[in-house]
């Protein structure tokens, strides 16, 4: 059994497998996981899809999860930004209550950029349009119309799964006793294992 997140249409989507969701909604099949994951944000009632044993993508409306081999599933989590190495969860409606004064970027990314270089920042707020400020502090404050990036794990991509990285820890359980000789090798055994 294997969980994780992985990142499709900006939204991150818990991975489940080897398991499907309850309750398909019926209707139009994908052929790949980004369209599933679009079309579930657009249909109302939908909470996830399932990726079946034929390849094929279905929308589902409850979250109960059932064993079965050769089926994963992907239930949305939230809105996030993968930007500079880090996972920024993206959350409307409000912002940073403390905040730096001065200077504005024009675009969420700039603001990332100098953000995470800064022992004090921890976001990114929309201030206007096209206009960001570096934020700090963990309160949020009730924003109507905009909205902050909050600047979470530091994140790895390999094999369209997005990794969290947490320096100066290690897993406590080993699925087998091999050891590969870099992190890519090492992670693209991961869905193999799984189902």
């Amino acid at each position: 059994t294997v969980f994780c997140h992985q990142i499709f249409a900006n939204r991150s989507w818990g991975v489940a497998a080897p398991y499907t969701l309850t309750g398909p909604m019926g209707g139009k099949k994908y052929t790949t996981a980004t369209a599933a994951a679009e079309g579930c944000m657009t249909r109302k009632g939908c909470v996830g899809f399932t990726r079946t044993a034929k390849n094929t993508f279905i929308l589902n409306k409850s979250t109960k999860l059932t064993n079965k081999i050769g089926h994963i599933s992907y239930l949305l989590i939230g809105g996030f930004v993968q930007h500079g190495g880090y996972l920024w969860s993206e959350i409307s409606g409000y912002q940073l209550a403390s905040r730096y004064t001065g200077r504005q970027w024009g675009s969420d990314s700039h603001a990332m950029n100098h953000c995470k270089g800064s022992t004090t920042c921890t976001g990114s707020n929309m201030v206007a349009k096209n206009r960001y400020q570096m934020g700090q502090g963990t309160r949020l404050v009730k924003a109507p119309g905009k909205k902050v990036f909050l600047q979470g794990d530091e994140v790895y991509t390999a094999s369209k799964i997005t990794w969290s990285m947490k320096p100066g820890f290690t897993l406590t359980t080993r699925v087998h006793n091999r050891s590969y000789g870099d992190l890519n090798s090492a992670l693209s055994v991961f869905f193999f294992l799984a189902t």
